[in-house]
């Protein structure tokens, strides 16, 4: 496991097979893993890992990249004075111990498959694009079971990846269902062009979508003004998630930048054909780097090439320029796109499957998502193509399908569940446990101790709780990850800390198992020291 590492665009490569499980975690604006670098070492993970069976290069070891908005170098460093990022180190921590969990055999889960996936508890519903002539639209809505009467819940609203006349495809019906089962929120499958596909192929509308994506934005609006409108659902508390094609959408929502609705905390992509979204930037480039230190730095020691792709310096001016083209449907892309001085940004989440997404595109975007001063977390899984969270497709990784939805529900559950206090005591919590989401260390003058206990049961993913006794001797060795229990903070108002704000005594547990043998606690012990280093 990697946390912020120094990395090259221009080092020897793989210097033999790989065949550990990695994980790196790093800033996106760190100078040390610039846009050439990352492509570098994806490159090199691909070689080292894989397996060539004649027919395709298959990655036998599982290796995986997160990425995170405006975060410098040495940001789990409580020791680096303006470079320390709370909400990140607690976020990376998590990521961590979930990776460890999952190569100790205490990991996440998915469905295995189509065949024993939910069975969809949904109800159709219709509603109008008012924008669009009061087009019809069909979607569906679940709501978690016992909902009280007056009760007001988030909602998740799903762009889905396929259609038919009947409305957005059965997978999405389903996804809302787990969102309502699982999580306690209330979800909704929006439409896109279900009552387009009597006069056109559904591959035609798409295509047209994300031609027009003026268009694919007053459908989401539409959606977005539809379930404020729902009985039951916090107007004020609303998250926009998509899959393939609609994760292109989400994606295009997020990159409209001021016209994103002030309700929508938090927008996600997964598996979403971000070729398409990165092409759709193709006739814009950034006047200017932003101010804020979010850009690429232009220092060569592992950066790796130019500080931003494509990008041109003019007057110093950081709004959107673009070529003179003709819009369509009041196509804008001035309008749709530009540098949000508004002080809501939601937090963007985007999965990418690295066999799926070329690692072009996915630089491309980014850049795109920096220069507008976007807050999103990018992840990249290896061995992993399109469509990875359909059960029923070929491509479906349930590892990576996991992993996708526990970082997705962590994020949901701190923008849904934190409030602007300013003691920071409210804990987001995972609904479906009841377990707080690994949260920032708080200041004081002890440094965390990772303590050993023995346990006589296996730790599962979630569940986090506090104890005053050690479990019953047993032959597992348990190692606990520390945490406090306060509320991620937003890094962009608080002042960064000094050395002398470590963290404090007053932690909560999640941990993971390793295996009694000697080495299996020299490998546990030897990461642990190398992380805290």
């Amino acid at each position: 496991i990697a946390v912020h590492p120094s990395l090259s665009d221009d080092g020897h490569g793989p210097m033999g097979k790989i065949d550990i499980p990695s994980l790196f975690l790093t800033g996106g604006a760190d100078f040390l893993t610039g846009p050439q670098a990352m492509a570098k070492l994806e490159e090199d993970m691909k070689i080292g890992s894989s397996d060539d069976t004649g027919t395709e290069i298959i990655s036998s070891t599982p290796w995986e990249t997160v990425r995170y908005a405006k975060i410098v170098h040495a940001f789990s460093n409580w020791f680096n004075e303006g470079g320390y990022d709370e909400r990140v180190d607690a976020r990376s921590w998590h990521s961590m111990t979930t990776f460890l969990e999952e190569e100790f055999g205490f990991g996440l889960s998915d469905y295995s498959s189509s065949l024993d996936s939910p069975e969809e508890q949904v109800e159709k519903v219709n509603y109008t694009d008012s924008m669009d002539g009061d087009h019809l639209l069909t979607g569906y809505v679940s709501l978690p079971e016992g909902m009280a009467e007056g009760e007001v819940l988030p909602v998740v609203i799903i762009l889905p990846h396929a259609m038919d006349m009947d409305g957005p495809d059965r997978y999405e019906q389903q996804r809302a269902t787990q969102v309502a089962s699982d999580v306690g929120y209330i979800g909704f499958v929006a439409d896109i062009y279900s009552h387009d596909l009597k006069d056109t192929p559904a591959l035609e509308l798409e295509e047209l979508y994300h031609s027009n994506t003026t268009k694919y934005l007053s459908r989401i609006r539409a959606a977005v003004d539809h379930v404020k409108t729902m009985e039951g659902v916090d107007g004020d508390k609303i998250a926009v998630i998509g899959f393939g094609f609609g994760g292109s959408g989400a994606l295009y929502y997020a990159l409209s930048g001021d016209e994103v609705d002030g309700a929508v905390k938090a927008i996600a992509s997964i598996h979403g054909e971000l070729g398409h979204v990165a092409n759709s930037t193709a006739d814009m480039t950034a006047a200017a780097a932003p101010s804020d230190g979010s850009a690429w730095d232009s220092g060569t020691t592992g950066g790796g090439g130019d500080s931003a792709w494509d990008s041109e310096t003019t007057d110093g001016d950081s709004a959107w320029v673009t070529e003179d083209v003709s819009p369509t449907w009041n196509n804008d892309p001035t309008t749709r796109r530009r540098m949000s001085d508004s002080t809501h940004q939601p937090q963007i989440i985007i999965q990418s499957g690295a066999d799926g997404d070329a690692m072009e595109d996915v630089i491309k975007l980014e850049q795109t998502l920096i220069d507008m001063g976007a807050n999103y977390e990018l992840t990249r899984f290896s061995d992993t193509k399109d469509n990875f969270t359909i059960w029923s497709d070929g491509n479906y990784n349930p590892r990576a399908s996991a992993r996708s939805f526990d970082q997705l529900g962590t994020v949901l559950n701190e923008v849904f569940t934190a409030t602007a206090s300013d003691d920071g005591t409210n804990s987001p919590e995972v609904a479906s446990t009841g377990a707080p989401i690994a949260a920032p260390i708080t200041k004081s003058t002890e440094s965390p101790i990772a303590s050993t206990v023995e346990s006589t049961e296996s730790p599962v993913v979630a569940p986090i709780t506090k104890s005053t006794e050690s479990p019953v001797a047993a032959p597992l060795i348990l190692i606990e990850l520390r945490f406090p229990t306060t509320a991620p903070t937003d890094v962009r108002t608080e002042s960064p800390r000094t050395p002398t704000d470590q963290p404090s005594s007053d932690f909560s547990a999640s941990s993971f198992v390793a295996t009694s043998s000697a080495a299996g606690l020299v490998f546990a012990t030897l990461t642990m020291g190398l992380l805290l280093l």
